[in-house]
């Protein structure tokens, strides 16, 4: 997908589906947003124009964030399947919402939400793939370079030293491109989705907002499956729609049990035990059930003389009582470090208001 027969990275697919523009600055955002190491060493989040740095913005907008970190344990949130086609999604009764991050593009959660990205109008341009998402020559990532390179560097790979990147190659973002590109292939195949993605914006518009033709989506999509090569697009894309509560798990299980959600999160903290304490009473309901029954089977001659049952009922009543307490207790503890974390952060932006005002 999008090589030549030479190896190199220049686009393959020639079909222009928005109408050329003079300008290559009109096909990016008219801002975006990224967060910038403090000195304090918090993440603040920036707002910066895209023309003037394309290769900056090009990192932030193409950049998978911490779903690279758990891709070897997408297997848990998502099958290896194209993606489900948009008619379908609202079928079966998915409602489907833009985000603009392409880590949350296709993650799906329980109250039927389908986060999809919409579709960036610069990765339809030909012109912008060859400037902005090709390699220079002789780039380390093109075939014909990557097996004179591998009998170059086989002494040092056997000397145990480690190759140097190049940090102009621009293949992870293009497999990232790529991989973004063939699940609208997927989702957009029929003229019913192509009115579902026109209606919901998930499709780019002309100039004058005018919707793109379907002739011209058709031509572009048989010219991306053509050449679609599995191998060329990031694992993420691989797989289809992923479950964004065991992406949430995941996420939390990788890092700390006291870390932040991938995504979604509680706004409050009305939110936050309400969902917390929800799930504390099904466990709780579900205990109460158990030590009935106990309570009926001790009542029984059969089961007042067997010591492993007695042990069992002892143990579960135990359990009944400890259980809940030490649930709501974390619960509690979670709520109190969300609330330092709030503390800290408002007093640190009143002591630079104050700092600022009296200087």
């Amino acid at each position: 997908m999008f090589y030549t027969a030479a190896g190199e990275s220049s686009p393959q697919f020639v079909t222009r589906v928005l109408k050329e523009q003079s300008d290559s600055a009109d096909l990016l955002p008219a801002s975006y947003h990224f967060y910038e190491q403090a000195v304090s060493g918090r993440r603040r989040r920036r707002v910066a124009d895209p023309s003037q740095n394309v290769a900056a913005f090009l990192d932030t907008e193409l950049s998978l964030q911490q779903l690279e970190g758990i891709d070897k344990h997408l297997w848990l949130a998502g099958a290896k399947r194209p993606p489900t086609q948009l008619h379908l999604q609202v079928a079966i009764g998915r409602n489907i919402v833009l985000a603009d991050r392409i880590d949350l593009h296709l993650l799906w959660s329980g109250d039927g939400k389908l986060f999809v990205k919409p579709l960036s109008r610069f990765l339809l341009s030909p012109d912008f793939w060859q400037t902005h998402l090709t390699c220079l020559d002789f780039c380390p990532c093109s075939d014909r370079v990557e097996s004179a390179l591998s009998k170059e560097s086989q002494p040092a790979i056997e000397a145990g030293h480690a190759l140097p990147s190049n940090p102009t190659c621009k293949e992870s973002l293009r497999k990232v491109a790529r991989g973004f590109l063939y699940t609208y292939v997927c989702l957009v195949s029929t003229e019913s989705d192509f009115t579902i993605a026109i209606d919901k914006r998930l499709l780019p518009r002309e100039t004058d907002d005018s919707p793109i033709k379907w002739a011209q989506w058709q031509r572009f999509v048989r010219e991306i499956l053509a050449q679609h090569d599995s191998t060329r697009v990031h694992p993420r894309f691989v797989r289809a729609e992923l479950r964004l509560s065991r992406i949430n798990a995941i996420h939390r299980t990788k890092q700390f049990v006291f870390s932040e959600a991938y995504f979604g999160g509680w706004n409050n903290y009305s939110s936050f035990f309400r969902d917390n304490l929800a799930w504390i009473a099904a466990i709780t309901a579900y205990l109460v059930l158990i030590l009935t029954a106990m309570q009926v089977g001790l009542a029984t001659e059969r089961l007042q003389a067997n010591t492993a049952f007695q042990q069992a009922s002892y143990a579960f009543t135990l359990l009944a009582i400890l259980g809940p307490v030490c649930m709501v207790s974390l619960v509690v503890l979670r709520a109190l470090i969300e609330l330092a974390k709030d503390l800290r952060v408002i007093f640190k932006q009143e002591k630079r208001r104050v700092n600022t005002s009296t200087a």
